[in-house]
């Protein structure tokens, strides 16, 4: 049976570079590997996007110089509702409220977080307002000369809105209220100068968050209490005596929460951490990523299984999770600048 008359399972948001980009999908097929089929040009440059099970669409940003987020739902083909401009230019993040009323996108290349309030029947969104323009800068030259807002993502809970900052080394936090949207900005956490951070994810049941930070190739461990973030383990994503230019990447927990995995682009690699009863990391080794800057990874619980999307090797690679919770490469796909991988919902 051919890929064309097979509903694809996953899709690859890609940069567009010499006319390429678009959306992938990628189709299982009989051996246990996957194909790419033909992109679609809905959805260029979506390097990041989530998606709300309770509207039923997908938000993808447009990570160009002036950028722009893009509603589409997808049925027997992709259907694109909107097109509307984050209000700043590289948009890379968007992060959906626990209660899916309010959507978070940050842009990268103006420093700038911005909120979208859905609309309660149909999940389409109005003008964003700006919630906060950062404004400083950190002591790498080429990296932080100004703001770079790189995450944004909402407590479990819902009372708070942090927002990771890059160019100055902080994590903001704004506490939120469904009805009315954020308060005043706080600094949850300063981070060592120099270090980048850029990624936020929370432990699905105790009150602990992890940050993978990009220029210093770290993953901290933080106690998280009204809107701050204690430090409690910082542990680096290198193996030991690495000299050469590596940046932190993407970061996730698995279903199981006993293991948590960090790309490094520049070592191209895997950090897979345990991850105890207590909240403690322990670094348990690194797995070749199979191309040149993994930016992103999806885990396939399930089939327990890993994507890994390498953007400047031009490939998905296959990994399979082995029963110590190590990803083991078992296949490879040829995606032109793939950043994002995302099910078909």
């Amino acid at each position: 049976m051919g890929a064309g008359t097979r509903a694809p399972q996953l899709f690859v948001g890609t940069y567009a570079r010499g006319g390429d980009g678009g959306l992938y999908p990628l189709y299982p097929n009989a051996d246990g590997g996957w194909e790419l089929g033909e992109p679609s040009p809905c959805a260029p440059n979506a390097s990041f996007g989530t998606y709300s099970p309770r509207f039923g669409l997908h938000y993808l940003v447009d990570e160009r110089e002036m950028g722009a987020l893009r509603v589409l739902r997808r049925e027997d083909i992709w259907q694109p509702l909107a097109r509307l401009p984050t209000q700043g230019a590289l948009p890379c993040y968007a992060a959906l409220s626990p209660d899916e009323g309010w959507l978070a996108v940050t842009n990268y290349g103006s420093g700038s977080m911005v909120l979208f309030r859905l609309d309660a029947d149909t999940g389409l969104a109005g003008d964003p307002m700006v919630v906060h323009e950062n404004g400083g800068h950190g002591p790498v030259t080429d990296r932080q000369d100004a703001p770079h807002a790189h995450c944004a993502v909402f407590s479990p809970d819902g009372k708070w809105l942090y927002q990771t900052d890059l160019g100055t080394d902080e994590v903001l936090a704004f506490p939120f209220d469904a009805q009315r949207g954020p308060g005043d900005r706080q600094v949850a956490f300063t981070a060592p100068p120099g270090s980048g951070p850029r990624h936020l994810v929370f432990h699905p049941d105790k009150a602990i968050a992890f940050l993978v930070s990009e220029l210093a190739s770290t993953l901290t461990v933080f106690d998280v209490e009204q809107g701050a973030l204690a430090q409690r383990q910082c542990l680096s994503t290198l193996p030991g005596g690495f000299g050469a230019d590596s940046l932190g990447g993407h970061v996730a927990i698995n279903a199981a929460v006993d293991r948590v995995y960090v790309t490094n682009r520049g070592h191209d690699s895997i950090a897979t951490f345990a991850l105890d009863a207590n909240a403690h990391l322990a670094l348990l080794g690194h797995t070749p990523a199979g191309g040149a800057s993994p930016r992103f990874f999806r885990l396939l619980e399930a089939e327990r299984r890993m994507l890994v999307a390498n953007e400047d090797g031009n490939n998905i690679t296959v990994f399979d999770i082995a029963p110590d919770g190590a990803p083991r490469q078992c296949g490879e796909v040829a995606v032109p600048a793939p950043a994002f991988v995302f099910a078909a919902s």
